[in-house]
């Protein structure tokens, strides 16, 4: 986890190139979706509290949308703010190559690129909030990525816990600890907040079954023996079980577009993790890495909805169709 090595400079100028490629072969295929929605919306004048509890999507989209006048250009300019975060994480915590095209590939990514476009942005600084607890660095600046996250997307603030792992520690962070049964205990007052969001046709109890299926999944690589590994793997360990919790708890209080948004998130998070346990433990590396990637990308290849997203389809120009004759000023 440091320096920039020469080699990681081609590997990240290469890894941004295809990721940008395929950000202009999406962006210039049509709106798929919701995308439809986040289109029309590029040219609201409205200043309600609404749009100013999320400025870094919703007024910045419309500055770059009043500079451009092309709504191609608004998304793949975050696009590639996207990109770059996840190439900075890559390489600040030294994670194989194939990890930036993993976290691409992985359904609630596409699902967010497609769909629920801030989650997709907020996603991105989480990550690198996570990859800054890892890398021990200033509370402070954990603290400016965590309001970057949040003000991309106010569920991120959620996941506020996150900001507290103490990784050189086995012992449970008392911040750690104290924020994520405060978020726990005040997650039933979100449900005010409702969103009408479509977030695909994955049910909400799917992703507490592959979460689930992902912390055993965790255990097993370890065979439960994490007292034998470095603190960081026990820490990840509290982060799995805060996540599942929280998870479990917003499918049985919240509405079903805002569990999956939990879902999502927890999802996305839970990748460092997973690849760097992957990467330490087995010695047969390329035989491994093939079935990880395999297992991870799969439910983007079986949910109907996620695989569309990935095509420019008749019935896909169908959603897009759709979502632009709705009429709800709702969240998207």
């Amino acid at each position: 986890m440091g320096t920039v090595k020469a080699n990681d400079l081609y590997v990240n100028a290469f890894t941004f190139v295809t990721l940008l490629s395929f950000s202009f072969t999406v962006r210039l295929s049509g709106f798929d979706a919701d995308m439809g929605n986040y289109e029309q919306y590029l040219s609201y004048n409205s200043f309600s509290i609404y749009y100013l509890k999320e400025p870094i999507y919703w007024l910045g989209s419309r500055v770059l949308y009043d500079l451009t006048d092309s709504a191609e250009f608004v998304f793949i300019f975050y696009d590639i703010i996207f990109f770059i975060l996840i190439i900075v994480v890559r390489t600040k915590l030294q994670l194989p190559k194939y990890f930036p095209f993993l976290l691409v590939l992985f359904f609630p990514t596409v699902l967010g690129m497609q769909n629920v476009f801030r989650q997709f942005i907020a996603s991105g600084f989480l990550l690198l909030l996570f990859s800054q607890v890892i890398a021990s660095q200033k509370l402070s600046l954990r603290c400016m990525t965590f309001l970057f996250a949040g003000l991309s997307h106010n569920v991120s603030f959620l996941f506020l816990p996150l900001m507290f792992l103490n990784v050189k520690n086995r012992k449970v962070p008392p911040l750690f600890l104290a924020s994520s049964l405060a978020i726990l205990a005040l997650l039933p007052i979100a449900a005010g907040s409702k969103s009408n969001s479509v977030t695909g046709d994955v049910p909400a109890y799917i992703y507490v079954l592959i979460f689930s299926l992902m912390i055993m999944g965790y255990a097993l690589i370890f065979k439960c023996k994490f007292k034998v590994r470095p603190p960081i793997y026990t820490q990840f360990l509290y982060l799995f079980l805060f996540c599942y919790v929280l998870l479990i708890e917003g499918m049985l209080l919240l509405g079903s577009a805002q569990s999956k948004r939990l879902g999502m998130f927890a999802l996305f998070l839970c990748i460092i993790p997973l690849t760097m346990s992957v990467e330490i433990r087995f010695k047969q590396k390329i035989l491994i890495r093939i079935l990880f990637i395999v297992i991870l990308t799969a439910p983007t290849l079986l949910f109907k909805n996620a695989l569309s997203l990935l095509q420019t389809t008749e019935e896909s120009l169908k959603i897009e169709a759709t979502a632009r004759s709705l009429s709800h000023h709702g969240d998207h």
